[in-house]
C-alpha cells in the first residue's frame, strides 16, 4: 500500500534508490528543500485550493452512515454546499523544527474512542493529489494499520477522531460499522511524503486522505509489557527518539531498555503485567530503565 511510509525496521533509512541502473549518468538525486521555505508554498496552495473548492455539506447533516463515497468536492457550488475554507479547522505543530499548518474536515466525530498516535487502526480511506484530484491509494475493504508506519499527517488528524461506537458481524462474513470517525485531512508535503515519496507521487506533493475510522488498539511493539505510548519518555509523540541505554534501537523496539542484560519483561518483579511499578533501589527510576538494577524474576 502506498499509504504505508515505510516498516519499523527501515524507518531509519532517509533514501532506497532502486529505479536507476548504476551506468545511468543522467540521473539526479532529489535535492531536499529547506522545510521553511517549502511549507510556505504549501500553504499558499492549500489556502488556495480550500478557498476554491467546496463540499456537499448538507449530505451530512442528515442521519446515517454516510461514507467517503458520499462526499463530493467541487469548483462549482451547488445547493447545499459549502466552501471547505469555511468548515475546515486549522491545526498547528511542529515538526523537524519546522512550523506546519494543516486542515481537518470533521464530517462526523463517531462515538467511540480515540485512538493514540501510536496505535493499530481499522479504516477506510481514499489518498489523492491536491493539484489535480488523481487518486494515488485507496481500499477496498477496511484494512488495519500501524500509525507508526505512516506519514506524521496522519498519526495528528486520526487522534482527533473516534472509533465506532458499535459493530454488527453480518452473516456474510462482513461488518457494519455505526457512527464511525469520518473525515479528510489536508496535508502539506512536510507532514505527508516530502522528499521521498513512493511511485506515483511527485516529491513535494500536498495530499487529501479522506477516511472512515472503525476500530483501534494499543500497541506494544517489541511485547516487553511496556506499552509503546509509555515507551515516548519526553511525551512528544515520538518514541523514534526515546533510546535509554544509547544502543541506537529505541526503547519501543529495544528487548532491554536499559541495557542491563536484563529483559525488560523479567523487570517486571510483581508480576503485575507491568514493569514500570518495579523500583527495587527506591531512586525514582523503575528497574527496566535503570541500569544498576539487575534484578530478575526469573531467579
Amino acid at each position: 500500500m502506498n499509504l504505508r511510509k515505510l516498516t519499523i525496521l527501515t524507518l531509519c533509512l532517509a533514501f532506497v534508490f532502486t529505479a536507476c541502473k548504476k551506468d545511468d549518468d543522467s540521473f539526479v538525486p532529489i535535492q531536499e528543500r529547506d522545510r521553511t521555505e517549502q511549507q510556505i508554498a504549501d500553504k499558499d496552495s492549500l489556502m488556495t485550493y480550500l478557498q476554491t473548492h467546496y463540499y456537499n455539506a448538507a449530505l451530512f447533516e442528515t442521519a446515517g452512515n454516510h461514507t467517503i463515497s458520499d462526499l463530493i468536492i467541487s469548483e462549482t457550488q451547488e445547493a447545499g454546499y459549502v466552501l471547505l475554507s469555511d468548515a475546515v479547522e486549522t491545526k498547528t505543530t511542529v515538526y523537524k523544527e519546522t512550523d506546519y499548518e494543516y486542515y481537518i474536515l470533521n464530517l462526523n466525530l463517531g462515538g467511540g474512542e480515540s485512538p493514540l498516535y501510536c496505535n493499530d487502526v481499522r479504516v477506510n480511506y481514499s489518498g489523492s493529489l491536491l493539484e489535480n484530484g488523481e487518486v494515488f491509494d485507496s481500499t477496498v475493504n477496511p484494512t488495519e494499520f500501524d500509525l507508526l508506519n505512516l506519514v506524521q499527517g496522519w498519526r495528528l488528524v486520526i487522534p482527533e477522531f473516534k472509533t465506532a461506537e458499535s459493530f454488527v458481524e453480518n452473516s456474510d462474513g462482513t461488518v457494519s460499522y455505526n457512527n464511525y470517525g469520518l473525515g479528510v485531512m489536508f496535508l502539506p508535503s512536510g507532514l505527508a511524503y516530502y522528499a521521498s515519496p513512493p511511485f506515483g507521487i511527485s516529491a513535494y506533493s500536498n495530499l487529501v486522505f479522506k477516511f472512515e475510522l472503525y476500530q483501534t488498539g494499543e500497541n506494544d511493539h517489541d511485547l516487553d509489557l511496556i506499552k509503546t505510548q509509555f515507551e515516548d519518555l519526553d511525551n512528544d509523540m515520538d518514541p523514534f527518539n526515546d533510546d535509554t541505554d544509547n544502543d541506537d534501537v529505541p526503547n519501543f523496539l529495544d528487548l532491554d531498555d536499559d541495557g542491563d542484560g536484563v529483559l525488560t519483561k523479567y523487570e517486571d518483579l510483581n508480576n503485575d503485567g507491568d514493569p514500570r511499578n518495579d523500583d527495587t533501589d527506591g531512586d525514582g527510576i523503575p528497574n527496566y530503565l535503570d541500569k544498576d538494577t539487575k534484578i530478575s524474576n526469573q531467579n
